[in-house]
């Protein structure tokens, strides 16, 4: 399904975000369009991302007949990854600072945001799925 596929492509842009506001500031270098336009491309897809989990797990809910302790990782899951998407966007809260807090910033809460999504992938696929593939 489009959602599961389409996750790789969230991580290649999480890291290629994060690796370019890192050199940035290791660089000292402005916070220019192309760095906005990168953010931006990572905080967009990760919101149509978060929309089609959405309608997944409505559809997964209704067929359910919402037997909440069944859908239970399920809701963890996408509460961390409603906490993802607002870390993502929250990188405009320091528009009008200067460039290098900016940079910094934006780092800051773009990890969080991976973090947010390491965490939700691990509430619905369980830690034991993730420790067979090291």
């Amino acid at each position: 399904m489009i959602h599961g596929f389409s996750r790789w492509t969230l991580l290649i842009l999480a890291l290629v975000s994060i690796g370019f506001l890192f050199d940035r500031l290791l660089k000292k270098q402005d916070f220019d369009p192309l760095t906005a336009k990168i953010i931006r491309i990572y905080s967009i897809f990760l919101s149509i991302q978060f929309l089609i989990g959405c309608y997944l797990l409505f559809s997964v809910g209704s067929e359910l007949s919402w037997n909440m302790k069944a859908l239970r990782f399920h809701m963890e899951h996408a509460t961390f990854m409603l906490l993802s998407v607002v870390f993502a966007h929250s990188h405009a809260m320091w528009k009008s600072a200067e460039h290098s807090k900016r940079l910094r910033n934006t780092l800051i809460v773009m990890i969080l945001s991976v973090l947010c999504i390491i965490m939700g992938v691990i509430r619905l696929k369980g830690m034991d799925y993730w420790l067979t593939l090291f």
